[in-house]
């Protein structure tokens, strides 16, 4: 029997998504946290040009054209930053994401091309999925203020957005 449309329906979660943070890691995961937090993955913002001088951040590197080594930085380096709540690591994030949503386009993109034949999508997936997690992380970031920029970017450029500017949940 084939199924239709009309008697498909999504299944309810089984359980509910903790806010990141909210679990503080003890034992030995804490300290493999603190291990990253303090070795490479916690220090690449002090030295690693394709961070600290990257194009997201008006700086002039970047390892290939995708445009992608800070968003994957940013991307990681956030649920880190919130679940051991460490300061440091919090304050890179915030100056990445600040300087990125100050630093928005007229037209709504957000990074650092500047014409739509070198606009890609996918470094947008890595940034987003940060913001989403900063937003959920921090008493002070909340989730209209990274998702508010993806709404206009969908409202200036309808045709990347389907044809309609219209996003479910904000609604016009």
């Amino acid at each position: 029997m084939e199924a239709s449309s009309s008697n498909l329906s999504l299944v309810p979660y089984k359980y509910d998504m903790l806010p990141i943070g909210s679990i503080s890691p003890q034992g030995w995961i804490r300290s493999q946290l603190e291990l990253q937090a303090n070795g490479l993955a916690g220090h690449l913002f002090d030295f690693y040009r394709y961070v600290n001088d990257s194009l997201w951040l008006g700086g002039a590197y970047e390892y290939s054209q995708l445009h992608e080594a800070a968003p994957y930085w940013y991307n990681g380096i956030v649920p880190l930053a919130y679940t051991l709540r460490d300061v440091r690591l919090v304050a890179q994030a915030n100056y990445f994401l600040n300087y990125v949503l100050e630093h928005q386009a007229d037209d709504g993109w957000l990074g650092p091309e500047t014409t739509k034949a070198t606009r890609g999508v996918w470094a947008r997936c890595l940034l987003l999925q940060g913001m989403m997690v900063s937003s959920l992380g921090s008493q002070k970031l909340s989730l209209s203020s990274c998702v508010e920029p993806c709404h206009r970017r969908c409202s200036a450029n309808r045709e990347d957005c389907g044809g309609d500017a219209t996003v479910r949940g904000l609604g016009e």
